[in-house]
């Protein structure tokens, strides 16, 4: 029942009307590699500088893109991003539980997580990042303990890096990783750790060549090198800092999560180091470019709901299990009801499962194209 509101309640922060502009420059490139069979090299899109060379690490979720609106148009495109995030937090949901968190914890600390990542759960490649940061944490115990399955990491960031260049996230989160397995390794002198060591640095390498295994090859970092320094060029909201006035509820969860943690420190609940530093690597990368507030955000709630159910597990013992039971069923029940209401209120207003219908075509005239005589060369109308 947990799990089944947590979904209702993703679910519901995710089928709104799009709003996501940067949507109809994907759509366009996509339309181009299904046209043309092949992944553009210059920027077809620009009036003043056609000839620019582009690169597009994103290739493939364009190309996804443009063949859920052949099928359906912009409300397939919904439906999909919002598949994507539902799988992302059902598969933190299991690896939560994998981990020793309770069905109540492991729901409402997730959902508090979507709730404050709701900006960020648009129709762009990031959300794809979001489900490869989970997939990365769900196999990094397999590398801890040698097991053959943990070289799944390698063709993983492989494909993510053809759907986002925030592929880089994945073996920064192993090296991340490895580094808290060498400070346990400093502190407690163990021999297995060492030998972990020597896996995390080798998958740490081959997932780092594997984000080459695209069309653009070495210029994913130039991408990304691009992509850090933007701010001081043109003032991009996402690549921000966090700030107080627009990010007001990612700091109260923050804070929430920092008192959890406390709570461990306190009680000596146990945190292991590989768990804690790549969060804390993440939120440093948060803090100067915001766009990745999301992330840490979903990566902060797989490493404190454990942490809550081993702090309230004295408590929850003293509690009969048919009582646990109704616990649970309330939680899913309340997750649910948060997610519907708004919608059955839009029925109300306007007739509509949503806040005014997802529109089939644009109403911005953002996707609208014409050909030039020199068929390499495409403008599109852009507000």
């Amino acid at each position: 029942m947990a799990l089944l509101g947590l979904v209702l309640f993703v679910a519901g922060l995710c089928l709104v009307p799009l709003q996501e502009t940067d949507l109809f420059f994907r759509l366009a490139n996509g339309q181009e590699i299904l046209r043309t069979g092949h992944v553009p090299g210059r920027n077809l899109f620009s009036f003043t500088f056609p000839d620019q060379p582009y690169l597009d690490p994103a290739w493939l979720f364009d190309l996804a893109t443009a063949g859920l609106y052949r099928l359906g148009g912009f409300p397939a495109v919904v439906v999909g991003k919002t598949a994507i995030v539902v799988a992302t937090f059902v598969a933190a949901y299991l690896l939560l539980r994998r981990r020793g968190a309770g069905r109540v914890a492991a729901a409402l600390v997730l959902a508090a997580a979507a709730f404050c990542m709701r900006e960020r759960l648009v129709e762009r490649p990031h959300v794809i990042s979001l489900l490869g940061e989970v997939v990365v944490l769900a196999l990094l115990p397999a590398l801890q303990a040698g097991r053959r399955r943990a070289w799944l990491l390698v063709p993983v960031v492989a494909l993510w890096a053809n759907l986002h260049a925030g592929a880089f996230v994945g073996p920064l989160l192993i090296a991340l990783a490895g580094l808290g397995v060498l400070l346990e390794a400093m502190i407690t002198r163990s021999l297995v750790s060492r030998w972990a060591i020597l896996n995390y640095a080798l998958a740490f390498a081959l997932c780092t060549l594997a984000l080459l295994a695209t069309p653009v090859g070495p210029g994913i970092f130039r991408y990304l090198t691009f992509h850090a320094d933007i701010f001081a060029i043109h003032p991009v909201d996402e690549f921000r800092p966090l700030a107080w006035h627009s990010d007001a509820p990612l700091i109260i969860y923050a804070a929430a999560l920092l008192l959890v943690l406390g709570l461990c420190a306190a009680l000596r609940v146990r945190l292991f180091a590989r768990d804690l530093v790549p969060v804390l690597g993440l939120a440093l990368l948060a803090g100067r470019h915001v766009r990745f507030s999301a992330d840490v955000a979903l990566l902060a709630a797989i490493l404190v709901a454990p942490a809550l159910s081993a702090v309230s597990a004295p408590w929850s013992a003293r509690i009969a299990p048919a009582y646990q039971v109704q616990f649970e069923r309330a939680a899913g029940a309340l997750l649910a009801f948060i997610a519907l209401v708004p919608r059955v209120a839009d029925v109300e207003r306007h007739g509509h499962f949503l806040d005014r219908p997802i529109p089939r075509e644009s109403s911005l005239g953002g996707a609208g194209f014409r050909r030039p005589a020199r068929p390499a060369r495409t403008n599109v109308q852009r507000l």
